[in-house]
């Protein structure tokens, strides 16, 4: 009987000095949530409903369609487009893009994301911007440092616009030289989660 208070001590203590240390082998556990995007260049369909100062709806942008890879907020992101339909007319806007690299995306609110990055770029032919649609023998290769906001609609769809600063070196009719061009935001993204 002497003995029994002093074990109920004991096991109070040992309770008590368990109960603090547990706390500090808990590991926080951090929750990986990946996504896939699928991007679609949806200018041509919206100029059939707004019309956009008149410019040519067929002239959106290097970018016809992409893929983005998120785990967390940063994503691989893959992107072409292309339109090789007749060789033989000087006029004809032909164009091959092939854009590859790494977004980061912020959350600005619930709606509103921000996103950044680089891509490494591919280009021959033109960039399919308004003003710059004739036929030219240019090969481009180099970086393009990009900027964009993206509007949540729903939970699993999305728009959004980027700008670029594209930096590189051009090889044409005038042999290799450095080019350096800005690529407004003219393409509007449907982007598609699944």
């Amino acid at each position: 009987m002497k003995r029994l208070p002093v074990l109920f001590v004991l096991l109070w203590i040992g309770k008590f000095s368990i109960a603090q240390d547990s706390t500090k082998y808990v590991k926080k556990v951090k929750m990986v949530k990946q996504e896939r995007q699928v991007c679609f260049n949806m200018t041509p369909l919206a100029a059939q409903f707004v019309p956009f100062n008149s410019i040519n709806p067929l002239t959106t942008g290097p970018v016809n369609i992409g893929l983005k890879l998120f785990v967390n907020n940063v994503a691989y992101r893959f992107g072409a487009g292309v339109n090789l339909a007749n060789f033989d007319d000087p006029n004809e806007n032909i164009h091959l893009n092939i854009r590859n690299g790494i977004e980061i995306r912020k959350k600005i609110n619930d709606k509103w994301n921000y996103s950044h990055g680089c891509d490494a770029v591919l280009s021959l032919g033109n960039l399919n911007l308004p003003g710059n649609t004739q036929a030219n023998s240019d090969i481009l290769i180099g970086v393009a440092p990009f900027w964009g906001v993206e509007y949540m609609i729903g939970k699993n769809l999305s728009i959004s616009t980027e700008t670029s600063l594209l930096i590189g070196i051009s090889e044409g009719d005038f042999g290799a030289t450095p080019r350096l061009q800005f690529i407004p935001p003219i393409a509007l993204f449907l982007n598609i989660k699944h």
